[in-house]
């Protein structure tokens, strides 16, 4: 069975906004009831069983389109797409078309606008409005919008709220059974025989209902192992793990996170809800735990879309600098960049994520010894099996921009890094790139100078005479 691609919001530019403290469909939040936010869109389709709805960005209380707005437009989506028989058209989709046209999502409220989008897409209904945050929660507002005669037909309204009430996820994290033997039990006969959808259905209803605490989570590793070797992941249990990994609130519980987000990679493919439920459990977690999901979030530096990989990258690389990940201390962007440049094998997804946080982060880090020389070790990872010249150019071009800039006075143990990191690429490469390398040792010529001058303090430095010598540099005096 494949995973789950059903109807889903699936905006890949759609930030999960993690202040919000649990959007997620996975049951991290209370809101009013399914009857009466449905109750429009049911009228509405009572009336023309063939209406199509297409759901927008929602906008701030000042009318603004914000990285907030598209996640509680994928809320929205998800929650409509419970409503039997309803026609919603996806959201990347709907994201593909309006680039497509270069039409702006906030141009649609001009009657040509919607009415190019209703052709195009054959949409009756657009579904919109706002929110506004209220307490420890977020109130939406929303609004069914006729797409030809701009009429409101209906409204609706729903209250996100954080899940501070011990309900679903969060009393079966909290309160640890006596035993687990009763739940092995239940379990087992549904997990002997998964050779059928609706038998993979059943253990999947099944498991929902085990509690996922730290004394049970035997039995969830199981189920996850059991259902990755047949390549099953059920939505309903799909939906009760993301909604554990972010109501799990102790910061130092890397354990059950880990086998979860694991268990998501499993088939090398990290979907939209595995995202959102990623971010969303970053939130309580520490550098530690943090790092271990972005390791599987990633995909572990498996093949995947260049594009949506780069995306993700600026996703967390801009939550981590509004301070949305991390507890007790938030997780800085520069940690962020450190987490994702240290991880991967080194093969050509693991190079393009690392020359891709070069190029585009590198200079707003502090100059600080500790980025400089995370930087040289795992540039030097993926240059050692660098086949790709133009790659290893952009390489060094980084490096040496980054060290011309940054005063070597008190840094002994990085120049003693760069000595051996430039010695090293040079055993390694130095006969297809004697030319740039030459230029290179000649850029950052007052490291090897400096590190000269050091010798009576570290022995070690007096390789920067070899450095020196070979490019015929001369120090001043």
């Amino acid at each position: 069975m494949n995973k789950f691609r059903g109807i889903r919001a699936a905006l890949p530019a759609a930030m999960l906004v993690i202040a919000l403290g649990g959007c997620s469909s996975g049951g991290t939040f209370h809101g009013a009831s399914s009857e009466n936010f449905l109750q429009g869109a049911r009228i509405l389709m009572k009336a023309d069983p063939d209406t199509r709805f297409a759901v927008m960005d929602f906008t701030d209380a000042a009318g603004s389109f914000t990285a907030y707005g598209k996640i509680i437009g994928d809320e929205t989506f998800h929650r409509l797409a419970s409503l039997k028989g309803i026609q919603l058209i996806e959201r990347r989709e709907l994201d593909t078309v309006l680039a497509e046209h270069r039409m702006e999502q906030s141009g649609l409220v001009y009657s040509a606008a919607r009415e190019k989008l209703g052709f195009i897409l054959s949409v009756n209904i657009l579904v919109t409005g706002s929110y506004a945050f209220e307490g420890d929660g977020i109130r939406v507002n929303g609004r069914y919008i006729d797409v030809w005669t701009g009429e409101i037909r209906s409204t609706f309204a729903y209250y996100l709220k954080t899940g501070r009430k011990k309900t679903g996820a969060v009393t079966r994290l909290e309160e640890e059974p006596e035993s687990c033997e009763p739940w092995e039990k239940k379990i087992e006969p549904f997990m002997r025989d998964l050779r059928t959808p609706v038998k993979v259905e059943r253990a999947a209803e099944a498991a929902v209902k085990i509690p996922f605490t730290m004394k049970c989570r035997h039995i969830h590793r199981g189920i996850m192992g059991t259902f990755a070797r047949g390549g099953h992941y059920p939505e309903r249990y799909v939906r009760f793990l993301s909604g554990t990994a972010a109501a799990i609130r102790d910061p130092e519980e890397v354990e059950r996170k880990s086998s979860i987000f694991y268990y998501f990679q499993s088939d090398k493919i990290i979907d939209e809800r595995e995202w959102n439920a990623g971010l969303l459990a970053m939130k309580n977690a520490n550098e530690r735990t943090v790092r271990r999901v972005v390791y599987f979030m990633l995909n572990r530096g498996e093949p995947q879309d260049e594009a949506l990989l780069k995306k993700r990258i600026d996703i967390l690389m801009g939550l981590a600098g509004a301070g949305a990940f991390g507890k007790p201390v938030p997780l800085s962007a520069g940690r962020m960049f450190l987490a994702i440049l240290r991880m991967g094998p080194p093969n050509e997804t693991t190079r393009l994520m690392r020359l891709y946080l070069l190029d585009h982060y590198a200079k707003g880090l502090p100059k600080e010894r500790k980025y400089l020389s995370y930087i040289l070790t795992y540039s030097e990872k993926s240059l050692i099996s660098e086949k790709d010249k133009p790659s290893r150019l952009r390489f060094y071009d980084h490096i040496g921009g980054l060290f011309a800039v940054t005063d070597p006075e008190d840094k002994n143990d990085l120049a003693l890094q760069l000595i051996r990191f430039t010695g090293e690429i040079h055993y390694r490469h130095g006969k297809d790139d004697e030319k740039e390398l030459a230029a290179f040792s000649v850029k950052l010529a007052p490291w090897f100078c400096h590190a000269a001058t050091q010798v009576r303090r570290d022995y070690r430095l007096r390789s920067a005479v070899g450095v020196l010598e070979k490019y015929n540099i001369r120090c001043d005096p």
